[in-house]
């Protein structure tokens, strides 16, 4: 197990979502992914080489991060799903976390 002390992290995040579900539907009217400014953060689009699809992935990195290089993994990102693990998000994590070569790199699904 990992503790970690996050100060100001109460003061510095976003209102949490009233859930009514476990999954919740995808809400345009409320914050998402595809309403992240590019002024403010970084967003990296992955795609292999030689690939042609209709779906975006992509690496956020957050202008309030959690702690040292956080950054959020957006698998089909334009695709407006619900926020649930999914097959594809899953072998994109693993695709992403086996480009590095660092024994720290972590990934978390929230």
């Amino acid at each position: 197990f990992v503790a970690e002390m996050q100060q100001n992290r109460a003061e510095n995040r976003r209102p949490p979502q009233h859930m009514t579900e476990v999954v919740q539907k995808f809400d345009d009217g409320k914050f998402n992914f595809t309403k992240i400014d590019p002024e403010k953060e970084l967003i990296c689009n992955l795609q292999k080489e030689n690939e042609d699809r209709s779906w975006l992935d992509q690496i956020i990195i957050n202008v309030s991060p959690v702690n040292q290089f956080h950054c959020l993994l957006v698998p089909q990102a334009n695709l407006k799903n619900p926020q649930v693990l999914t097959e594809h998000g899953l072998k994109v994590a693993l695709e992403v976390i086996s480009l590095s070569s660092s024994p720290d790199i972590r990934q978390v699904y929230s």
